[in-house]
């Protein structure tokens, strides 16, 4: 705190003027809130845990999910993922960083006190932290980021944040190696599973989990996000939750989306898994390329899904056709 308020930073004030009103507006309301809990809950998902749900994957059930342009935060009962640090936390209270962790600590301040006690997480284990109370808003992003008061303060909705950290790559190719892709899934699932688990009326709110800093690639990511939360859903019995996925920004990724909804019915645990499976250990000279082997992919599973018995009719016609034509040049 005294490095914040040393720097004459124009994120470190806003920074200040985030956790100023925080204090203002709890002791305002004291005699409200001071008796609610917030809870911290940490799942761990050893691989072999993991691998034994394998069964599931035949499933044809198709995912419930929708893409927007909004932030994760936008979402009304909805658990927010946050694209945390391996320290929950991060750069919060640092003046030189301002991302998506940073200004979620910022919003739902309470969730700062985590960097006091949450050991750094390790690749299996997720973090949820539940009934926290949204005391500020904001506009912008890192170097343009900037407090906001919130319209009305409104101390009885209570929201709920999942921390994962995702791999960071320096290699972009690195991250489609099995060994790297387990890695997401296992870190990915251990958080939904948690999520669905705890708040299974809140849907999952996304978007591009360790596709900034981290040079996660966004497609990618979408896969293994779809797959670990059809898993969730399928452990926890709940058939009607959705994952939302927000894009903000990225038009491409929001297309990606839409052609993705158009096929909907194919976005299964089943067909995901075999699309993972062809873009896995692969090279590919731009994001275009991978989106359009990933829409291939299930396209070919589209069609086998809907002409298999008119494909087994054509060839029973041309096998009885080559019977005929053999009698015929016998007699």
């Amino acid at each position: 705190m005294e490095e914040l308020k040393s720097s004459n930073q124009i994120v470190t004030q806003q920074k200040l003027k985030c956790i100023t009103n925080y204090i203002k507006l709890f002791f305002s309301n004291r005699g409200l809130i001071e008796q609610e809990e917030i809870q911290f809950i940490k799942n761990i998902i050893n691989e072999e845990q993991y691998f034994k749900k394998q069964s599931i994957l035949k499933s044809n059930q198709p995912i419930n999910f929708r893409f927007t342009r909004q932030k994760n935060e936008d979402q009304i009962q909805s658990t927010v993922v946050d694209f945390a640090n391996q320290n929950i936390g991060g750069q919060a209270l640092n003046y030189k960083s301002c991302t998506q962790e940073d200004i979620l600590m910022l919003l739902y301040t309470e969730a700062i006190i985590c960097v006091l006690f949450v050991e750094p997480m390790k690749p299996n284990e997720a973090v949820l932290i539940e009934n926290l109370i949204k005391y500020n808003n904001y506009m912008g992003y890192e170097s343009t980021f900037q407090h906001k008061n919130l319209e009305q303060f409104k101390w009885e909705e209570k929201y709920h944040l999942l921390a994962i950290d995702a791999e960071e790559y320096f290699d972009d190719e690195d991250q489609f190696s099995q060994k790297n892709i387990n890695r997401e899934l296992i870190k990915c699932y251990s958080g939904f599973e948690i999520a669905l688990l705890r708040q299974p009326h809140y849907s999952i709110s996304t978007g591009k989990w360790g596709c900034g800093i981290f040079k996660g690639n966004p497609y990618l990511k979408t896969l293994i996000q779809l797959m670990c939360f059809g898993q969730a859903c399928n452990v926890t019995k709940d058939k009607k939750n959705q994952i939302i996925f927000n894009v903000s920004s990225d038009i491409e990724l929001f297309n990606f989306g839409q052609e993705l909804l158009k096929r909907k019915e194919l976005i299964t645990l089943n067909n995901i898994q075999v699309t993972l499976k062809k873009i896995k250990n692969n090279k590919f000279n731009n994001n275009e390329e991978l989106k359009m082997k990933i829409l291939n992919e299930l396209q070919k599973q589209y069609n086998s899904k809907r002409y298999p018995f008119s494909k087994a009719l054509l060839g029973c016609v041309i096998i009885s056709f080559a019977g005929v034509l053999w009698n015929w040049h016998k007699y």
